[in-house]
């Protein structure tokens, strides 16, 4: 039985997290979707906190993948050769470490004897794109699933990170 892990801010969730969860699903039997920099909400960078996240990440799984997932906040540790450890006594076991152009990520795992699987960041989409659009009021919802859309709208958190990014600005 493998069972991979993928770290991400996901701020916000996007297709192209999407994607790597969806080739997580045809080759592991579990997965383990951790929320990095979950004590961060309420800025420029990390403008959702990490219930938000996993609920809006909760959404688009229970409706998107079949295999059984779970989702776990990490917080960071700003303490790179103690960060493996850390995410390992908060997370289940877990086979592979499924990254998307993080190095330092890799090489940590990498180094503790994971098997590493890098994904190049889908092209046009990566997070702070996502959240500069919102925050410029161009078009933005065909970066993320029907259900983030929905929910960052419904929760007016659309309307957070205009702001924080135009106070963040001055």
């Amino acid at each position: 039985m493998k069972t991979g892990l993928f770290i991400g801010r996901f701020q916000p969730f996007h297709l192209g997290h999407l994607s790597v969860i969806r080739q997580m699903e045809k080759e592991c039997d579990e997965l383990i979707i951790a929320i990095g920099s979950a004590q961060y909400g309420f800025y420029d960078k990390n403008p959702m906190t990490a219930g938000e996240r996993m609920e809006a990440i909760g959404k688009v799984l229970r409706k998107e993948i079949k295999k059984p997932f779970c989702i776990v906040p990490v917080e960071d540790i700003n303490c790179y050769p103690k960060y493996v450890s850390h995410v390992e006594s908060l997370v289940p076991e877990f086979d592979v470490v499924y990254n998307t152009g993080n190095e330092v990520i890799a090489e940590l795992f990498a180094a503790a004897g994971y098997e590493v699987r890098n994904f190049q960041k889908k092209v046009g989409i990566c997070a702070t794109e996502v959240r500069k659009a919102i925050a410029e009021g161009s078009e933005w919802k065909h970066f993320v699933h029907e259900e983030v859309f929905s929910f960052l709208v419904e929760k007016k958190i659309d309307e957070r990170i205009r702001r924080l990014m135009k106070d963040e600005s001055r």
